[in-house]
């Protein structure tokens, strides 16, 4: 909506919105509602107020419109490519210059917990404030209810018998359950050996790749330079999706890319595959207000964040933005909220606010198995108290 600059974000940054419509909707709006602030970076939302206020010719915070934002600072941090804990505490909204005209509004109560859990939520928010684990290592005890023994068992758990059955699974089945793990790589290999269990036949779609070219860069013409067809489709980055896709009908999926948001095809939206073809899948959609919306999801050419790529060179992949979603990163898991839940803490959370996040996307603290290392009973917990300010807040101008 508001245009702002992710790849060359910074404190000089504003959001690239022209005149016209969306402008005009700028000067008229009296409220703007903003979730998850805590996952921002401070320059995202100094670059809105400083548009606002030259759209409205104003030099209120935000040309005077009220602006709430919500968010639970016990949860994940802006991730800074290889920051330090102080440049990731520097990027946050309490360390911007808007800070000080914030009126803060404390909410209490766990509402996502069931109500017979009060005793989980008061060991959740220890877990967030880090004032469960050893002052030496940093580590927390897990309860031993929760432990599972293997990687098969933890997906026996969440996805039962899942390699017996004889149906797939309704959509239903997928909402309600998620295995998570902090890295990627771990994501992939659980999301590959529940795919293979799952009943059906899969299909593999493979991605157009080419490398992007300046014209007359080191004196070469783009005709001169090739990578292999097999290089680039092995290539990952975050937020591309896989260069070979592989695809089960039933099976679950997380879009990577806002295709239509009015439609509930945002970055993060679940679904289940309906019908494959090479040019377009066809969906359900999984969880709120649109749940059980049939969709279509069609190939589109994605170029991976210059902010966040490793590669050298820049390369376009044209693939469908998805990937599977029996499984998914801590971090992208926020904001779920399901019955079961599964995690893989054999490779241990690496940020602030990871195991908060992912001991509380259940609904209860009987549904949730976690798999460590062998023989261990506790796990790391990373804890930034410089940042534990707040858990809502809410902006107001004047």
């Amino acid at each position: 909506m508001f245009k702002i600059p992710i790849d060359d974000l910074s404190e000089d940054s504003f959001c690239r919105i022209p005149k016209g419509l969306l402008a005009g909707l700028i000067r008229s709006t009296v409220l703007i509602i903003w979730d998850e602030i805590t996952m921002q970076h401070r320059h995202a939302l100094e670059a809105v107020d400083k548009t606002c206020r030259d759209i409205r010719d104003s030099g209120a915070p935000f040309g005077g419109i009220t602006v709430v934002i919500g968010g639970d600072f016990q949860q994940i941090l802006p991730v800074i490519r290889r920051g330090s804990r102080e440049s990731t505490v520097d990027a946050t909204v309490q360390h911007s210059y808007l800070w000080n005209h914030v009126e803060i509004l404390r909410l209490k109560q766990n509402m996502r917990l069931d109500e017979a859990s009060h005793s989980f939520a008061e060991w959740l928010l220890d877990i967030g404030h880090g004032r469960n684990s050893d002052a030496l290592d940093g580590h927390v005890v897990l309860p031993e209810d929760m432990l599972t023994t293997d990687i098969d068992t933890l997906i026996a758990k969440i996805y039962g018998s899942i390699e017996h059955e004889q149906h797939i699974p309704p959509p239903q089945y997928f909402s309600d359950r998620m295995i998570l793990a902090a890295r990627n790589g771990d994501v992939d290999e659980i999301n590959k050996t529940v795919l293979h269990k799952m009943i059906g036949d899969e299909i593999s779609f493979f991605s157009a790749d080419e490398v992007i070219h300046e014209q007359g860069v080191d004196g070469q013409q783009p005709d001169q330079i090739g990578y292999p067809v097999e290089f680039l489709r092995s290539l990952s980055a975050s937020g591309l999706p896989p260069g070979e896709l592989t695809l089960k009908v039933g099976c679950p999926l997380i879009l990577l890319r806002n295709l239509a948001p009015q439609q509930g095809l945002c970055n993060g939206t679940r679904m289940v595959v309906l019908r494959m073809s090479n040019r377009i899948l066809e969906v359900r959609i999984l969880g709120g207000d649109h749940d059980g919306k049939i969709a279509f999801i069609p190939r589109i050419s994605l170029i991976p964040s210059t902010m966040n790529s490793d590669f050298t060179f820049q390369f376009k992949r044209r693939q469908f933005p998805v990937r599977l979603a029996f499984a998914m990163t801590i971090n992208k898991a926020q904001g779920q909220s399901v019955k079961y839940v599964g995690l893989d803490l054999r490779v241990p959370v690496f940020s602030h606010g990871q195991l908060y996040v992912a001991l509380s996307r259940a609904t209860s603290h009987h549904r949730i198995s976690v798999l460590l290392p062998a023989s261990e009973s506790k796990t790391l917990n990373v804890v930034y108290p410089e940042v534990l300010t707040v858990w809502w807040v809410v902006y107001l101008s004047f």
